[in-house]
């Protein structure tokens, strides 16, 4: 499966791409053709955080509720109604369960397709029919790594829409498990598609990985000599590893970031910032 298949698929034509939409811009002035010096005040809707968008999803439903029982009931019905269709059997004959599926993608969010497949009592082929069919209905999107000397891996995958995905996991994802892995999993899901559809979309995009040092997202950009290496994080103090030195000097990265939840600051030759600082200072990069 080719990685990062699709980008412009989104979950449904109602979807809000955080790309788009979270601005601290509400309106957007344009001027009429025969009265130039008048401008024409054009609403762009309601207005949201990223913060926000990431907690609870881009439907409007959702990420616009007027309370979590609302969106929890939306969620709910989206669930039964809007997923996409599975088989009732996979070929080796096993009965597949609609709920314990998605339960399980939604835990194995941020890990590679193989993992998913192993926690699967599925033969490959009925796994590849169902995997397609979500990444062509945008339920979720690939990356994969860049090319090393070892064996090739199966490509990451993350939900595309993570309000979806924080209700699918555990509908008390806020209050019982905030600091979890499986949190940092989805913040990351949620940053590595955002600046791949934005500041990166000309880049090509991959994962660093070697034993346990990883760099989260690879930004190559081929008519140019831009390569940047980013490490994402819910910590409010993340510090570039070891590892992410060594693979900055093996890859010469021409920038080196880190967007967490802290101060924007520099470490050595690193760069920190939120997620907001790092899309106002790159935008069109």
């Amino acid at each position: 499966m080719a990685s990062l298949a699709n980008w412009g698929n989104h979950p449904s034509p109602d979807w809000i791409k955080p790309w788009e939409g979270a601005r601290d811009h509400p309106e957007e002035i344009s001027f009429d053709a025969q009265a130039p010096n008048k401008p024409v005040v054009q609403d762009r809707g309601p207005q949201f955080s990223i913060a926000d968008h990431w907690a609870f999803g881009g439907y409007p439903s959702s990420l616009f509720a007027s309370s979590d029982r609302a969106r929890r009931d939306f969620l709910i019905r989206h669930v039964a109604n809007n997923m996409p269709p599975l088989p009732a059997t996979a070929i080796n004959g096993r009965r597949i369960e609609p709920n314990d599926f998605w339960r399980l993608l939604a835990r194995c969010n941020g890990c590679r397709l193989e993992t998913l497949f192993k926690n699967l009592p599925w033969d490959s082929k009925t796994f590849d029919l169902v995997i397609n069919q979500l990444l062509d209905r945008g339920l979720i999107y690939t990356i994969g790594f860049m090319p090393l000397r070892n064996k090739p891996r199966s490509d990451l995958y993350y939900f595309r829409d993570t309000g979806l995905l924080h209700h699918l996991f555990n509908p008390r994802w806020l209050i019982d498990g905030p600091h979890r892995k499986h949190w940092d999993r989805s913040w990351e899901g949620f940053v590595i598609q955002l600046l791949c559809n934005g500041v990166g979309k000309r880049a090509e995009a991959s994962v660093w990985r070697e034993g346990d040092e990883e760099i989260d997202l690879l930004l190559n950009w081929p008519s140019d000599t831009k390569r940047w290496g980013v490490e994402i994080s819910r910590s409010s103090n993340k510090r570039p590893s070891a590892g992410f030195w060594t693979a900055s000097q093996w890859l010469k990265l021409t920038n080196e970031f880190v967007i967490h939840w802290g101060d924007c600051d520099s470490i050595k030759t690193c760069r920190r910032y939120t997620l907001e600082r790092f899309l106002e200072q790159f935008d069109g990069a």
